[in-house]
C-alpha cells in the first residue's frame, strides 16, 4: 500500500470520529470504488455496529 493510500485511509477514520458522521455523497463515492466482496463486508459491519449501538 501507497504511503498516500495509508494517509488517505487515517485522515478518514479521524474525520469520521470528529465530526461524528461522514457525508452521504462522500460515502457514496468512495464505496462506489470499494470492490464488491469488500463492500458487502463493510455493509455487514455497519448494520452490527448500529445495531450493538442502538
Amino acid at each position: 500500500m501507497k504511503k498516500a493510500s495509508i494517509m488517505g485511509a487515517i485522515t478518514g477514520a479521524v474525520a469520521a470520529a470528529y465530526y461524528n458522521e461522514i457525508p452521504n455523497y462522500l460515502y457514496d463515492f468512495t464505496m462506489s470504488k470499494v470492490p464488491i466482496d469488500l463492500r458487502r463486508v463493510i455493509e455487514q459491519f455497519d448494520r452490527k455496529i448500529t445495531e450493538a449501538i442502538e
